[in-house]
């Protein structure tokens, strides 16, 4: 019946951890270089990492999936 689409998801890891992206950081610097520069913006690197790691495992650990149609596949 997914004759066109492929289903995609990650499996826990093992042993379990309390996330796929455990060991993912941001570190960024903001600005020109020229002028002033932010660097290490820590609140932004860890809402983005904390974004990154929630979205990855709630729509990508299994059960949990996304399906993918094959463009041009015919059945």
């Amino acid at each position: 019946y997914m004759k066109d689409r492929i289903n995609f998801c990650f499996l826990e890891p093992d042993p379990p951890r309390t996330s796929l992206l455990d060991g993912f950081s941001i570190r960024t610097e903001i600005g020109d270089q020229h002028r002033h520069v932010l660097k290490n913006v820590e609140k932004l690197e860890q809402f983005i990492t904390e974004q990154l790691r929630k979205a990855i495992d709630d729509d990508f650990v299994f059960p949990c999936y996304h399906s993918f149609e094959m463009a041009g596949a015919e059945a």
